[in-house]
């Protein structure tokens, strides 16, 4: 017998008997194969990241190993949950690169992101990385505040604004503003005082209805330091004494008719009722009647003027032209 090694390379052998120190073949095994040696096991690509959360801004670092190597491979930084195409930051790996790492510093949404492995300069996706949660960050306990009693009020109402962890600048300063005014427009406004870095101010709202803040400004100028939520003021609630007129219809065709309803009335005997283009004079109107002496509340039924046009009803006291009340436009549209 004779055992001998497999040569290194693939393909195919045989044994073969010479005789007398020579090349006359006497014999010749059966062909031996020589395999090529199998490919190596594939390593396996891993994506590990050195934290589970963090706050906007904070550094995370992802370790890559088992990588393909490729030129054009690349890492990416992206929301869970968005498209592959979809990233917030990306990165080469590096041409036979199999192992690196990366840090980066995640977004300021709050979100879940994770980091992704792609192959070629494409988007095959090859490994994903355990998902990053980014926090909403605590408040800073340092930053001024402006906290309300109320976030809604009528106009007069007096509102208290409670202020803390204010600067205690000698010229710091409140304001009440609209909400949509630029800094340097404000509707009442008081010092804080020198050394307070704490203090109430009650404000009394404004009449006309809308939108309005609080804010804290320094150093007697228009940097703003904090600002309150939103204050609306509503419209007052009608004077329920007052006389009140309602159309059964805000539109209607020429020729309708419309309803006015008299409630609260004065009752007076030459109080009268009329319908006039809305911007006319009081002096003008289109038709009348009167109301009837002692009569608080009564209907009158009306034909519409065949002009299109916003018309309104009017309630008149003592057979004159003093006003008393008006409906909301009824308009006469063909």
């Amino acid at each position: 017998t004779w055992t001998v090694a497999a040569p290194a390379t693939p393909g195919q052998y045989e044994f073969r008997l010479f005789l007398n120190n020579g090349y006359e073949r006497a014999a010749t095994s059966d062909v031996v194969v020589v395999e090529p040696p199998p490919p190596p096991e594939p390593s396996e690509v891993t994506m590990e990241i050195d934290v589970a959360s963090a706050f906007p801004g904070d550094p995370v670092t992802l370790t890559l190993s088992g990588a393909p190597g490729g030129a054009t491979d690349w890492l990416a930084l992206a929301e869970v949950g968005s498209a592959d195409n979809a990233y917030v930051l990306y990165e080469y790996v590096g041409a036979g690169v199999t192992a690196r790492t990366w840090t980066v510093n995640m977004p300021s949404t709050p979100g879940e992101y994770e980091f992704r492995l792609f192959l070629d300069n494409g988007y095959e996706r090859e490994a994903t990385s355990a998902a990053v949660a980014v926090l909403v960050p605590p408040p800073d306990p340092s930053e001024p505040e402006l906290a309300v009693d109320t976030t809604t009020a009528q106009g007069g109402d007096v509102v208290t604004v409670t202020l803390t962890n204010a600067p205690g600048g000698a010229t710091d300063w409140l304001a009440l503003a609209a909400v949509e005014a630029p800094d340097t427009t404000y509707l009442q406004y008081t010092y804080v005082g020198a050394g307070l870095d704490s203090r109430t101010w009650a404000v009394t709202m404004p009449s006309t209805p809308g939108d309005y803040e609080l804010r804290l400004f320094l150093d007697n100028g228009y940097q703003r330091a904090a600002t309150s939520v939103t204050i609306t003021v509503g419209d007052p609630p009608p004077d329920p004494a007052g006389a009140a007129l309602a159309a059964d219809v805000t539109t209607a065709t020429p020729g309708q008719s419309v309803t006015v309803t008299l409630t609260n009335g004065l009752g007076g005997s030459g109080d009268w009722l009329a319908l006039a283009q809305a911007t006319t004079p009081d002096s003008s109107y289109l038709q009348y009647t009167y109301v009837g002496a002692g009569v608080d509340s009564r209907t009158w039924t009306v034909t519409m003027p065949g002009a299109p046009g916003d018309y309104e009803f009017r309630l008149f006291l003592n057979d004159g032209y003093e006003r008393e009340a008006t409906s909301p436009i009824v308009t006469v549209a063909p």
